[in-house]
């Protein structure tokens, strides 16, 4: 299986060769200034590339997404869109947060996410969610910053 992972392509996506694989992963941070319309030209074209799976989390630069929650459900809605969620894909978990607020015993093999705690806000409702999305004590094989 050949992972693809991207993020902070800053509307710059369609300048950037993007490698065939079987899952395409977007950290985050697609868009420019954080519009609907930047939102939208990116899910489109993301829509059009032949990987079997895509995964698609917001980043700080995705603001649009993080405001209108619903919105980023209805773009990427041909996508698995992980908004403090996750998903597992041909047996690999993947978990997307918008705030660095994880830690690695959530036991999963990706996680996407936008950076560094120390970088970002921290509320504790979120926080308590991503704890308890898949509660094992494995250690996360990989993390994806966007």
């Amino acid at each position: 299986m050949r992972l693809v992972l991207l993020s902070d392509t800053h509307r710059m996506h369609d300048r950037i060769v993007i490698p065939p694989g079987d899952i395409l992963v977007h950290a985050g941070d697609f868009c420019g200034h954080g519009t609907r319309e930047q939102a939208r030209a990116f899910a489109a074209f993301l829509h059009a590339l032949p990987h079997r799976h895509k995964v698609v989390i917001a980043g700080n630069h995705d603001r649009c997404l993080e405001l209108e929650p619903a919105l980023g459900r209805e773009l990427f809605a041909k996508c698995h869109y992980l908004f403090d969620s996750g998903v597992e894909i041909e047996g690999l978990r993947f978990l997307g947060f918008a705030l660095a607020t994880l830690v690695p015993r959530l036991g999963v093999q990706s996680v996407t996410r936008p950076g560094p705690t120390r970088q970002v806000g921290f509320d504790s409702r979120r926080h308590r969610r991503a704890r308890h999305a898949w509660p094992t004590t494995r250690h996360s094989r990989s993390h994806v910053f966007g």
